[in-house]
């Protein structure tokens, strides 16, 4: 009765916002209980102008989030984001389309900013045009949003938008908008295959918006809504639109669309930089194996172990970078591109002074 009640407030919410708009809107509103990941909500209004229409091709049914690890659904740990672009691509695997090509850093970046990445590479496999930048002015409407539990609208000023809501972490929120809001979903406006609602927080990523893109901005916002993450993501259009403070350009220019891998899921990689200072001599072992200043790449999110080892003559005197101290095992899991200090110092003869006879 719980999640009833909070759908039907969510639903009124959406639609009380979608009255006060003088243009073409429709809300959506979706209550998923799915096994493995609680209980999330997620909404939407499209408030579209005349010439904007959807390009998208929706899925053949619902890809429901399954053997998600417990927690997760609330959680924007690292190790939480690589589980769930390995549940994104494999969502794209079942529609015969290849792994997200994300920048290889793309675990440590914001949540606005993964979002963007995210929706511009679903936009672009659709054939619709890459969403220029994020905007703060959206993104402030989204984060009140997310905040208050219901669709962002925008200020003044603006002359179309739609936009999403979701009780959830950034990423499942993403996941459940695009691959679980079909028909028998929990969409509440999606109870028959063809009504109209269906698929509509997907719409509301890959709408196809006029050809004059640079005046089109996308905003996302997190916020706590009855104690819990929330999420939210607006796209609008403003003739006066600030200069994004992200770009697509700059994602691109990241590895976003262009990073490749062979097979399997989207990789992600970072470089580990074990730098070796001191006059002393020695090693390490354990996941980076070196006998002097070396590079490796390392799996992102990974638990990762350095062991330090001097040798004969040689004593152990301590880390820098994400260990310090003297234990000789450094234990860290590298977001992004990491330099590990180890420092071997040689063994001093201890001064003693001279016994004289008398």
């Amino acid at each position: 009765m719980h999640d009833v009640a909070r759908r039907s407030a969510t639903m009124r919410c959406a639609m009380r916002y979608a009255a006060r708009l003088r243009t073409t809107c429709w809300g959506i509103t979706s209550g998923i209980n799915r096994v493995g990941i609680g209980p999330l909500l997620v909404a939407a209004i499209i408030c579209l102008i005349p010439t904007a229409a959807v390009a998208s091709t929706d899925p053949p049914g619902n890809l429901p989030l399954v053997r998600f690890p417990f927690g997760c659904h609330l959680s924007t740990a690292p190790v939480c984001s690589k589980d769930l672009v390995y549940a994104l691509d494999q969502a794209r695997a079942a529609l015969g389309l290849g792994p997200y090509q994300v920048p290889h850093d793309f675990l440590s970046l914001p949540s606005d900013e993964k979002l963007f990445i995210l929706a511009n590479l679903d936009r672009t496999v659709e054939g619709a045009a890459p969403l220029p930048g994020l905007n703060s002015e959206l993104d402030t409407a989204a984060s009140e949003g997310a905040s208050r539990g219901v669709d962002p609208v925008t200020p003044p000023g603006w002359d179309g938008y739609s936009s999403n809501w979701g009780a959830g972490s950034p990423l499942v929120t993403y996941y459940i908008w695009m691959y679980d809001d079909g028909f028998a979903s929990g969409n509440v406006d999606c109870q028959t295959q063809d009504a109209r609602g269906c698929w509509g927080h997907r719409h509301v990523i890959l709408d196809s918006w006029p050809s004059d893109a640079s005046n089109v901005g996308l905003g996302v916002g997190s916020g706590l809504w009855h104690g819990q993450a929330s999420e939210a993501l607006i796209v609008g259009r403003n003739p006066l639109l600030q200069t994004p403070y992200y770009t697509w350009a700059q994602a691109v220019a990241d590895g976003a669309g262009t990073n490749s891998f062979a097979s399997g899921p989207t990789l992600f990689l970072v470089n580990l930089h074990l730098t070796f200072a001191g006059d002393g001599r020695g090693y390490t072992h354990g996941n980076v194996r070196c006998t002097h200043s070396c590079a490796r790449t390392h799996e992102a999110a990974a638990h990762t172990q350095i062991v330090a080892a001097p040798l004969p003559g040689s004593q152990f005197a301590g880390w820098s970078g994400p260990c310090t101290g003297k234990q000789p095992v450094c234990r860290f899991t590298p977001e992004a591109d990491t330099t590990v200090t180890v420092r071997f110092n040689l063994l001093r003869a201890k001064h003693r002074p001279s016994r004289r006879s008398h």
